[in-house]
């Protein structure tokens, strides 16, 4: 009887906690709904008013996108310190079977407070915030767009140029005091990149 109560408290548990999780995964798709929605609106919308398409690009911006581009596989990581958590593209969630998430971007878990950093020359385009999740900062590079998401604080300004691994603003976890994770996507005009294949190894 004893270890009979003991099975039905821990599946009690673990079904509350499922719930919590599915809870959890929703909120993150809506947060990763509203960043994608986010990002091809500011790509749509310079599309439209400045042109920023490869073959309407002025020659300084083909050098810069030319430069991103030769340099795949060679950028250096958003943060000093850090290990891929959550890869890009669908997958199964480690811990609810049959429930699959799907990642615009890569998840860096690294230090807490720790500075994040330009992954190359360029300049931003846009700083904002999404409801229920911290500060973005997207820069462009000639064609290419790369996201930070989770920051909570932030160096830099609209418009502002930046240099590759100029410091950007802090990734921090509020309710840890070790670990926090940056959200980083790279999309070439409105098509989404495996950020693993552009970072250096």
């Amino acid at each position: 009887k004893k270890e009979k109560d003991e099975k039905e408290t821990i599946l009690k548990n673990l079904s509350i906690r499922e719930k919590e999780l599915k809870r959890l995964i929703e909120e993150q798709r809506r947060v990763e709904r509203e960043l994608e929605n986010k990002i091809r609106e500011i790509a749509e919308n310079e599309i439209r008013s400045k042109n920023v398409v490869y073959s309407k690009l002025t020659p300084e911006e083909k050098v810069l996108s030319k430069s991103f581009e030769s340099n795949k596989g060679k950028l250096p990581w958003p943060t000093l310190k850090g290990v891929i958590v959550s890869h890009f593209g669908k997958q199964e969630h480690p811990v609810l079977k049959g429930i699959f998430v799907n990642n615009n971007g890569i998840d860096i878990a690294t230090e807490n407070s720790s500075m994040v950093r330009a992954v190359f020359d360029g300049t931003v385009t846009k700083v904002f915030k999404i409801k229920g999740s911290k500060l973005v900062v997207i820069i462009r590079h000639g064609n290419y767009l790369t996201v930070y998401q989770n920051l909570t604080s932030i160096n830099v300004n609209n418009g502002q140029k930046v240099k590759t691994k100029q410091e950007i603003g802090i990734v921090n976890n509020e309710d840890s005091n070790e670990v926090t994770t940056l959200h980083f996507e790279i999309w070439e005009e409105l098509n989404k990149k495996d950020p693993t294949l552009w970072l250096s190894k």
